[in-house]
């Protein structure tokens, strides 16, 4: 796989190259593939283990220094400071250890519960797996929103653009093609092709997977990086400054009592052991005890509001941080989104009650329950948001949880339609999708085409997006009496309206 410029070939000669087809490979095949190339995951650091992450607490400036102090005064019998000494040490490694193995465990955790999903064909049929099991040749789907989960030869694309800023550092979406490009073409050039680790800004897409792992354009960088030396965070660096500042102190007091010593003539042996308590006495042994028991108590009532510190000294970084840059979705917010107020041409304000992707929740009507379905221009309404959407909502009774394909924002139409009891089975009898155009952020609209089962082979074209665009484009409106003229008074307040439930 490696060298190849399946950017410079098409669609067709990839799929011979990986033996595949559009309805992608088979179970056997795939199995002999995993076993082949392995996971597909960038490998970082490998776990540590506990007994490691223990005695890693005594790589500190000041640990250094109070174990200096402490065989020191081994030597010269002062043995009460080797026990004091020694129960710091240890009470600083035991008290790191814990809050750090705790941290390593919830992190653990959080990267089971993140663990990205892909769409992919495999004997005809469309699945859905961890984005690990993937394999060369392997046919994906690519949805608005999804993470690209290897890199992708393209062959089927529709509005697709791709955000590649964290690898080419281009930031303006990039339109996709299929068309095959020049072999020495740059990899910002490559149109044909979706990287790993990146970003589906709009529209929808089908490739074949022609590299996992480490062996993808992300993965060849994460190699590069983990050759670069890490520096220590700030507490690090000020607590071994702080450290080389003690120490330098506390031997050039002791040398200088021992010279003194020495010159008013008392006795080798004493002046050394004056110097040697002299010493010890100039390092704080209680400092890092101090320090890690101030970092822990910040780490646990962090701990009690959901924030993880995977290590102590980063409780101190946070205070000398300036600016935190996170994704929000499914990072700050859960992901979950509801439809909860519909407006109707007459001016009627319908509420709709219920809470994440249960579809539980009826509709109300200033507080009193409407059947939904006896509205003909809301049973219109409804049918159309369980139609126009490419999103599945289903429930996973093992992790007791929902399970969302594709975008949150139609996902939330298939539940509103769900609630008014149109599942997807039910809006099938009725009618067949027949084409689909996804969300363009340049439209600002997503569009399907809809026939009827109604033996008059009668189309309809739906269509769903910002409101402002889709009440400017807008001729007409369907109200409980049918349809009437649009005027621009009547346009006026629409967007009024929104811009009142907006704000």
């Amino acid at each position: 796989m490696k060298g190849e410029k399946y950017y410079a070939k098409s669609s067709e000669d990839v799929f011979k190259h990986f033996s595949s087809s559009h309805n992608g490979i088979d179970e056997s095949e795939v199995r002999k593939r995993a076993e082949k190339y392995g996971l597909n995951k960038i490998e970082g650091k490998k776990e540590v283990h506990p007994i490691f992450l223990f005695f890693k607490q005594f790589r500190s400036g000041l640990v250094y220094v109070l174990i200096a102090a402490g065989v020191i005064s081994f030597l010269f019998n002062k043995m009460t400071d080797v026990y004091v000494i020694s129960v710091i040490i240890v009470l600083n490694a035991i008290l790191g250890f814990v809050q750090e193995y705790k941290a390593e465990k919830a992190i653990q955790a959080l990267k089971k519960m993140i663990e990205p999903i892909a769409k992919v064909y495999r004997d005809g049929k469309l699945l859905e797996i961890a984005a690990e099991k993937i394999v060369p040749g392997d046919v994906v789907v690519l949805d608005e929103g999804a993470r690209i989960p290897a890199d992708v030869r393209l062959f089927y694309t529709k509005n697709f653009r791709t955000s590649e800023a964290s690898l080419t550092g281009e930031s303006v979406p990039i339109q996709k093609n299929t068309d095959p490009v020049s072999p020495d073409a740059d990899l910002g050039d490559r149109k044909n092709m979706a990287f790993m680790g990146t970003f589906v800004a709009g529209g929808k897409a089908k490739g074949i997977v022609v590299a996992t792992g480490g062996d993808t354009a992300f993965g060849v960088i994460a190699k590069d990086i983990s050759s670069v030396e890490k520096k220590g965070g700030h507490f690090e660096e000020k607590i071994k400054f702080l450290a080389k500042q003690m120490a330098s102190f506390a031997f050039l007091g002791a040398f200088i009592i021992f010279l003194l010593s020495l010159y008013i003539a008392v006795s080798y042996q004493e002046s050394l052991r004056f110097a040697v308590a002299a010493l010890v006495s100039g390092i704080p042994e209680g400092l890092p005890a101090i320090l890690i028991v101030v970092l822990a108590i910040g780490a646990t009532r962090m701990a009690k509001r959901n924030a993880i510190i995977r290590r102590l000294p980063a409780t101190e970084t946070l205070g000398v941080t300036d600016h935190i840059i996170t994704d929000k979705t499914g990072t700050l917010t859960q992901n979950t989104m509801n439809v909860r107020k519909i407006i109707l041409a007459e001016g009627r304000e319908i509420d709709v009650a219920g809470e994440g992707w249960e579809s539980r929740g009826g509709f109300l009507e200033r507080d009193r329950k409407v059947s939904p379905l006896e509205i003909s221009n809301l049973n219109k309404l409804l049918h159309i948001a369980g139609v126009c959407n490419e999103a599945e909502v289903a429930y996973n009774s093992e992790e007791k949880k929902y399970d969302i394909i594709g975008d949150p924002t139609e996902a939330s139409l298939v539940v509103l339609a769900q609630k008014a009891g149109l599942n997807k089975e039910i809006i099938r009898e009725k009618e067949d999708k027949i084409d689909d155009m996804p969300f363009s952020t340049k439209l600002k609209y997503r569009a399907s085409v809809s026939l009827l089962l109604n033996g008059k082979e009668e189309k309809q074209l739906y269509v769903v997006g910002a409101p402002e665009e889709i009440i400017k484009k807008a001729s007409f409106i369907y109200n409980e009496d049918g349809v009437k003229k649009l005027s621009g008074e009547e346009k006026k307040m629409m967007i009024g309206k929104v811009e009142k439930l907006t704000g």
